[in-house]
C-alpha cells in the first residue's frame, strides 16, 4: 500500500469501526484485540492500533497495560454527567462560531444544516443522518477556533452517539433528530445576524429539553 492511500484507510476503518461499535456489534468491555480486528476487517495491525487509539481519543474505547483495548462502557451516570457537559459546552460552540467564524465557514454551516436535514426527510437510514450530524459538527468545530473547546465537544458528542444508538429505540433517535432539524431552521437565521447571544440562548434551550427528553426515555425503560 502507498503511504497516500494509508490515511484514506485510517479514516475509513476508523469511520466503519465506529459505525459497529454505536449498531452493537461489539459489546460492552468486550476486548478488541489488534489481531481479531484486522483479520475481520482485512486491514493492517498498523491501521487498528492507530484507529484505537484515536477511539481511545474519542472515549469509545478504553485502553488498559492488562486488556489492551476494550469497549466503554457507559452507564446512566455517565450520560447524565455527558449531557451535563454538553448542555454547557455546546451553547459556547455555537455562540463563539456565530460570533466569529468567516463568512465561508457560515454559509458552509448552512449547507451542513441543510444537508442534514434533507437526510431526515429523504433517508431512513439513521447510520447515514449521523454521518450529516458529524459534518455539521466538523463545521461548527473549525469555525469556532478554539481546539480546547472543539475538543471537549468532540469527545462528548462521540460518547453520547454511541451510547444512544445503542440504548436508545430508533423511533425515538428518529424523533430526537427532527426536533434537532427544527431547532437548526430557528437558530440559523440567528447566526447569520452574527447575535452570539441569542444563539446561545436557543442552543442552551434546546440542549436542556433534549437532555430531558432522552434522560425520560432511559428512565422508562428501567
Amino acid at each position: 500500500m502507498t503511504d497516500a492511500a494509508r490515511p484514506t484507510l485510517f479514516v475509513s476503518f476508523t469511520a466503519q469501526l465506529r459505525i459497529d461499535l454505536e449498531a452493537g456489534r461489539f459489546q460492552p468491555g468486550e476486548r478488541l484485540g489488534e489481531n481479531s480486528l484486522a483479520d475481520q476487517y482485512a486491514v493492517s495491525r498498523p491501521t487498528v492500533r492507530a484507529t484505537l487509539q484515536e477511539l481511545a481519543r474519542l472515549g469509545l474505547v478504553t485502553r488498559s497495560s492488562g486488556r489492551g483495548a476494550t469497549v466503554t462502557a457507559i452507564d446512566l451516570d455517565e450520560v447524565k454527567m455527558l449531557l451535563t457537559l454538553r448542555s454547557q459546552l455546546e451553547p459556547m460552540l455555537v455562540r463563539r462560531f456565530t460570533e466569529l467564524s468567516t463568512n465561508a465557514q457560515m454559509e458552509a454551516f448552512a449547507d451542513a444544516v441543510g444537508a442534514f436535514e434533507h437526510t431526515i426527510v429523504h433517508a431512513d437510514n439513521l447510520a447515514a443522518t449521523r454521518r450529516h450530524l458529524d459534518d455539521f459538527y466538523r463545521v461548527l468545530h473549525e469555525g469556532a477556533g478554539s481546539w480546547a473547546l472543539a475538543s471537549a465537544v468532540e469527545v462528548q458528542h462521540a460518547m453520547l452517539a454511541m451510547y444512544r444508538s445503542r440504548d436508545l429505540a430508533p423511533g425515538f433517535q428518529a424523533e430526537r433528530y427532527r426536533v434537532a432539524a427544527q431547532t437548526h431552521r430557528l437558530i440559523m437565521p440567528i447566526m447569520r445576524q452574527r447575535d452570539g447571544r441569542a444563539a446561545h440562548i436557543v442552543c442552551a434551550r434546546h440542549m436542556h429539553e433534549d437532555a430531558s427528553a432522552v434522560l425520560r426515555e432511559l428512565l422508562a425503560q428501567e
